[in-house]
């Protein structure tokens, strides 16, 4: 009886239920694999998500920073041009004291009369 157990187990007959099982298995091979690529393209396309909403962030922090620096030297001109408005303004007024000071002189020699001048 001995003999005939381990027979049964060295004997390569196939079953029926054994084909089904192999079957089966490589059903569930295929459809791991199948799962598999499907993961590494969601990983893939998860990747280029990623890059694409960091290039998108940095576009709007470079466009932020240029406005910035635009705003800063829009600044820094708007303080230029009011000095130089500042000294045109200066000029036109010296201009203006030095016409009258002309005239005043001029209608005060008229008379025979001079402003005061202080000797140094």
């Amino acid at each position: 009886m001995l003999e005939a157990t381990s027979y049964r187990y060295e004997v390569m007959q196939p079953k029926a239920r054994t084909l089904q099982n192999t079957g089966a298995q490589q059903v569930r091979i295929k459809e791991d694999e199948l799962i598999a690529a499907m993961e590494k393209q969601l990983n893939w396309e998860d990747k280029v998500n990623q890059r694409a909403n960091w290039d998108e962030k940095l576009q709007l922090k470079t466009e932020y920073k240029r406005l910035k620096a635009g705003e800063s030297i829009v600044r820094g001109e708007m303080k230029l041009a009011s000095k130089c408005l500042v000294e045109v303004r200066k000029a036109a007024l010296k201009k203006l004291l030095d016409e009258e000071m002309a005239q005043y002189t001029r209608e005060l020699s008229a008379c025979g009369k001079t402003f005061y001048k202080p000797r140094i």
